[in-house]
């Protein structure tokens, strides 16, 4: 389970990204986020920084995909993003 709420993190960076270009809330997903990170800074022994590296990378990750441009080399720019 190590490093498991970091994945968790990535998860909540990349649904934000997502409802954010479909025009969905992300209020409730803010709290959400807000509350888990509070948590991390209060009880010892979790990793607050593996929280914000997966809520930085999720994002990122996410951006990649969602806003590559439409076209034939759209699958192209979107793997050449996540690998970078």
């Amino acid at each position: 389970l190590v490093g498991a709420s970091g994945a968790i993190f990535g998860l909540f960076g990349a649904l934000l990204v997502v409802q954010r270009q479909r025009g969905g809330q992300t209020r409730q997903l803010w709290v959400l986020i807000v509350l888990n990170g509070v948590i991390g800074f209060l009880v010892p022994g979790i990793a607050w920084q593996a929280h914000l590296g997966g809520l930085i990378t999720g994002a990122i990750a996410a951006a990649a995909i969602t806003y590559a441009p439409r076209g034939k080399s759209q699958a192209l720019i979107q793997a050449a993003s996540l690998v970078l």
